[in-house]
């Protein structure tokens, strides 16, 4: 397909959605930026949408090969035009798409990437896609009609990620799963199959976590949720693979976090903590920060986590620092500051704000943040005071604010050699730290 023809027929499919954003007089693969969507503020999650091109292959011709027309909130069906392009992306997540999906799509040969989950297409899964012997990822959820066979897709041995959740299959899971050996992620729920699924097993060892059955009761509201969640992927996040709901057992699954959590490392079963340095102390608080930062600023969710403690932060095998539990985040899909009606957290950890009035910002996260930093820096447990223990958790803050003198006896050895080094530590920080540094820089600072 030429590459006027291939822009003509985005013109048109664009039309027939009604996608008026796009400033279609510019050529996307003539060197002018891609089609984009503009920001709107009264769509909180209306994502940037773009139309992407590669003019670097050997027929020297231009393609478009990556369509994203997520949360638009579009009507009507995909044209068949679509399948003329040599598209390797294609995403029309939360849409009001309706119809079959249609046949076509399975002409697309070229496709890496098939996101068609949270429209109101009706039918069955096309046998037509199991053509698609290069897809890699395809989602697709929430079909109205008939009970069908699981579709063929035995071709697609590259599959690290399928998802055909509530599509109204039924009858066995293939053996050809088995065969997927590139697949990380699967998610049948909410349809009628039988059997086991087949063995998966590469070594991977998973952490399984049961939450009250009072929880969500196996929504499919919770089951999008934790597909979301599930997508996020950053160094300083505890991995959730996704999880499993039958009846009303729901399981999360997580990544296996070898050395437990940091409330283990730092204060141990009955009072003996493991032995953390000083440099490893620091790496778990700029990790724990850098996970914050993403979780609000980077993460194209922005989670409020709401439970921000040391049972919340896993460590790995090389003690790097891992937040975990989503189970209690709130999905910040609101305005940056407001009112929730449910507060979840804990005791001693919560914003003064949040725990009184329900106040909740991402504020509420670094406040709890401090709360862990201090348990980091002194050594002790912020939920098991003890009357007459020194030093106090506000006299560690003294400390750090220079207004009370660092006494040796009462710190932990095991970090701290004399007062010089904590006194350096905050001498360091108050020098090091612009007003402008996230909470991230200025501990790795």
């Amino acid at each position: 397909m030429s590459l006027i023809c291939a822009v003509n027929a985005l013109k048109e499919i664009a039309q027939q959605l009604g996608k008026t954003d796009w400033n279609f007089a510019l050529n996307p693969c003539d060197g002018n930026p891609n089609w984009s969507t503009p920001d709107r503020n009264d769509l909180p999650l209306y994502y940037k949408n773009t139309v992407n091109c590669n003019c670097s292959n050997p027929d020297g011709v231009c393609h478009v090969t990556s369509i994203d027309l997520s949360r638009n909130y579009l009507n009507g069906t995909i044209p068949p035009e679509w399948a003329s392009t040599k598209l390797e992306y294609l995403s029309v997540i939360v849409n009001h798409l309706s119809g079959p999906i249609p046949e076509y799509l399975g002409n697309i040969t070229s496709l890496i990437y098939m996101n068609l989950e949270n429209n109101l297409f009706n039918g069955t899964v096309p046998a037509e896609l199991g053509r698609l012997v290069n897809l890699e990822n395809i989602r697709i959820s929430d079909l109205n009609g008939e009970d069908s066979e699981f579709p063929v897709l035995s071709n697609m041995t590259g599959m690290n990620k399928l998802m055909l959740r509530s599509c109204n299959i039924s009858g066995k899971i293939p053996d050809y799963i088995a065969d997927m050996t590139a697949l990380n992620t699967l998610d049948l729920s909410f349809n009628k199959l039988e059997r086991e699924i087949p063995n998966l097993e590469d070594g991977t060892v998973i952490a399984v976590k049961q939450l009250s059955s009072k929880s969500k009761q196996g929504s499919r509201e919770f089951v999008n949720e934790i597909g979301m969640i599930s997508g996020l992927q950053h160094p300083n996040l505890v991995r959730l693979y996704g999880c499993c709901v039958e009846g009303k057992h729901l399981l999360l699954v997580y990544e296996y976090m070898e050395n437990n959590s940091l409330a283990h490392a730092l204060f141990g079963p009955e009072g003996s903590p493991s032995y953390l340095d000083w440099p490893t102390r620091q790496r778990i608080c700029i990790g724990i920060a850098k996970g914050l930062v993403y979780l609000h600023e980077e993460s194209p969710l922005r989670i409020v986590h709401r439970d921000i403690k040391a049972t919340n932060v896993l460590l790995d095998s090389d003690l790097n620092a891992k937040i975990s539990d989503f189970g209690l985040a709130k999905l910040d899909e609101e305005e940056n500051t407001h009112i929730s009606t449910r507060v979840a957290g804990t005791i001693g950890y919560m914003a003064p704000e949040y725990a009184l009035w329900g106040y909740l910002t991402y504020k509420a996260d670094v406040y709890s943040f401090g709360v862990v930093a201090l348990e980091i820096v002194a050594g002790k447990n912020n939920m098991k005071y003890r009357p007459g223990e020194e030093p106090t958790m506000s006299a560690v803050v003294g400390m750090l604010q220079g207004h009370i003198s660092v006494q040796e006896s009462n710190m932990d050895p095991s970090i701290y050699g004399d007062d010089l080094m904590f006194q350096s530590l905050r001498d360091k920080y108050n020098e090091m730290r612009p007003e402008n540094f996230s909470e991230a820089e200025s501990i790795e600072a």
